[in-house]
This record gives C-alpha cells, structure tokens and sequence, in this order.
C-alpha cells in the first residue's frame, strides 16, 4: 500500500471494517446466493458420509488390519431383529435439505454400523451374538467395550470433519471478503487493477462459537481415548478388570428400543459437581430387556448411585430409557409403530428436545415416548396394595400427564 495516497489507505480500512462487520453480523454475504450457500454444505455432507462409510484400519490398538465396513454396536439377532418391523427401525437422523431432526428408517442389517473392528476382532463379539444372550461378565465387558469404541469412532470422525470443514470454511471466507472488500472500493474511486492480496480475518467469532460448542466433544474423546478405552482393553485382552465397572440388569418386559451409546450426568463430589460419562445400553430380545451401565472404575458409586435412582420401580427405568434417548444418546433404533402411535405434536416436541440438547441423563423427560408400557406399567402400580398417599398421587399424575 507504499503507493497509496492517506485518504485512500483510510478508505480501505473503513471498507474493511464495514465488510467484517458486516461478515460478523451475518456469514451468508460470503456466498453468492442460498443456492450456492446449500450446495456447498450438502457437498460437504456428501463427503462426510463417504468418509464414515470408508474402510480402514481396525479400532483396536496395535491391529493394522482393515476394519470390516459395518461392525454392529448393538447385537443384530438378539436385539434388532427382535423389535424391527418389516426388517426396518426408526433412527434420528438430522435432514439437512428441512434443517430439522426427523427419524428415518433404516434396515436392521445396517443399523447401528460402523467400520470398527477387522475380521478377528469382530469375532470377539460372536458367541453372544449368534447365541443372542448377553448373560456373562465378560460378555458385558466386551459390549461396553464396542459400545465405547463406537462413541470414540464417532467423536474423533466429528472433530476431524469439523477442522477440515473449518479450513476450507477459512479459505472460502477469506477469498470471498477479499473479493467484496475491492469490488465495495471500485465502487468508491478505486482502479479496476487495485488487488487486495491476501486477506486473513483473526479472532472469527463465528468460528470460535461453533469451537466452543464442539469442547464438550473434545474433553469427552479425550476421556475414551485416554482413560476408558486403555482401562477395557487391558480387562479384555489382559484380564486386568480393576479400572472398569460395569452394571447390567436384565429385566421381564421389552422395551422396544435398541439404544448403544454414552450419555453424561452430573454428580457431587467431595469438593464440588462434576461430570460423569457413562457408556450405556438397552439390549431388548423377544419379552425381554438387557439395560447395561459402564464405565471407569473411579466413578462406581456414580454409576450405582444413579442406578439407584431411576431404578427404584417400573416406571422410573421407563423414564430413565427415555431420558437416554433424548438427553444422552441418538443412537438408537425404535420399533416404528411405537412412534406412529403417539400424536403428531408430541412427535415434534420430541425431536426438538433431542436436537436442543439442554438436559443430561439425570434429569427427567417430561413427555412420553412409550404410551403402551407406562400405561400398563400404571396399572400394575394401582393393583398393588401398597398404601397410596399424596406423593404417591403426584408421581401417578406426573407420569399420565407425559402423556397428554
């Protein structure tokens, strides 16, 4: 700019920054049109579901063979098959094109898969799957254990598509607001061979806002990568379970939901509340339900304490399940006619809890997604002779009204 006269090295900051706030105020001025805005993002979705789908070396530490490309978490024979309909689930799934959540349906044979486990390793899981019973202590283990695997695969494949989606974001941005910056100055005296050169916006708040929202993930893969997945690895491979703990309990009914993943509740420490991450199932098979809890050793008394909580009757785990699906994991697959059933508006305000995100596994869902089980569950409460006081009543009424 050594060439430049003052009033014209003054006009070029001013443009500058009446670009970037403008840019700060809104990011589409960087696009073209909405068009070209949308193809660019359902493009890159385009490629991040390529990538997920892509092969490669196995999950397991030391294994340098292919992973198989559709490794299931939540075992096929025993549990989806058992709740499917036509061979289908239900699964939340974000709709980019309508920008809302919606469940889509997806066949049992592709359901909770990803490319994580080479053949070998893969048959680590055989026995209970072809027997479809989940009934020993290391079976537990190892389910937790691929469950685990799953959300890492899952968190690390979203911080590494989210810094790819960023540098090409910057690289866009920043050629864009150059171009807007020289033509907004032709427009006010300047030549046609002026050139702005390089351009590098720092401190993008945008960006630093979607960074944020994404630290939760970070400090939680680093916590499978480098506490829970060592501590099951050395319990599988080595024998060694003293830094695990793992909770199962099976119960008489099926829950009509395959649920494998991690949800996180918040817990009081010696000093103060923490975060607890806790890897979590809901394994049902044909008039039967497997609810599994893991997680590292040092948080047993979290985990049994929790458990303590939701457990204490019928009606409690049915609210803790639901909890799971929309305040912790969205990798479950419903049986479609259970959510055919329920009305149009609580459908709604269903997926749009599970899109905000604003609770945690340890805070109740007030609306019901299982009408038919509460229902029943209700009245066997009303059946028994247990005395039926006024917190008895509230508890009645609570659980009718997610119902309305």
């Amino acid at each position: 700019m050594s060439d430049l006269s003052r009033e014209q090295v003054d006009l070029i900051k001013e443009v500058l920054d009446e670009v970037v706030d403008q840019y700060r105020a809104n990011n589409h001025i960087i696009f073209s049109s909405d068009s070209e805005r949308a193809s660019l993002h359902f493009g890159d979705v385009a490629k991040r579901l390529k990538a997920w789908k892509k092969g490669r070396e196995c999950i397991v530490p030391k294994c340098s063979q292919t992973a198989i490309k559709q490794s299931h978490t939540v075992p096929r024979g025993m549990s989806l098959s058992s709740i499917s309909e036509a061979e289908h689930l239900l699964t939340p799934e974000f709709d980019h094109r309508r920008g809302e959540l919606v469940l889509q349906r997806v066949g049992q044979n592709k359901a909770s898969t990803f490319p994580g486990f080479c053949s070998e390793h893969e048959a680590l899981f055989h026995e209970f799957e072809t027997s479809g019973k989940i009934d020993q202590s290391q079976h537990i283990y190892l389910q937790t254990y691929r469950a685990a695997c799953r959300e890492w695969f899952r968190t690390s494949f979203i911080l590494e598509q989210h810094d790819r989606t960023m540098a090409a974001y910057d690289s866009l941005r920043d050629e864009r607001l150059a171009a807007l910056v020289e033509r907004r100055l032709r427009e006010r005296g300047f030549g046609d061979e002026f050139k702005m050169g390089k351009l590098e916006l720092k401190n993008d708040t945008l960006k630093n806002q979607w960074s944020d929202e994404l630290e939760a993930i970070r400090e939680y893969d680093i916590w499978l990568k480098t506490t829970l997945l060592p501590a099951f690895e050395k319990a599988i491979f080595q024998g060694d379970t003293s830094n695990v703990y793992t909770y199962a309990i099976s119960i008489d009914v099926q829950i009509p939901v395959a649920l494998s993943g991690g949800g996180a509740f918040h817990a009081r420490d010696t000093k103060a509340e923490r975060r607890v991450d806790m890897i979590i199932g809901v394994m049902p098979s044909d008039g039967n339900t497997l609810l599994t809890f893991g997680g590292h050793a040092s948080d047993e008394d979290f985990i049994n304490a929790y458990v303590t909580t939701w457990m204490n009757n019928a009606l409690g785990m049915l609210s803790m399940v639901e909890s799971w699906m929309v305040n912790g994991s969205d990798q479950w697959y419903l049986k479609p006619s259970v959510w055919n059933a329920l009305p149009e508006g609580r459908r709604s305000a269903i997926l749009s809890a599970i899109h905000a995100c604003e609770q945690n596994i340890g805070q109740e869902f007030e609306l019901s997604i299982f009408d038919g089980l509460r229902n029943n569950f209700l009245v066997d409460l009303a059946a028994q002779e247990e005395k039926k006081d006024e917190k008895y009543s509230e508890f009645v009424d609570k659980q009718r009204r997610k119902m309305i």
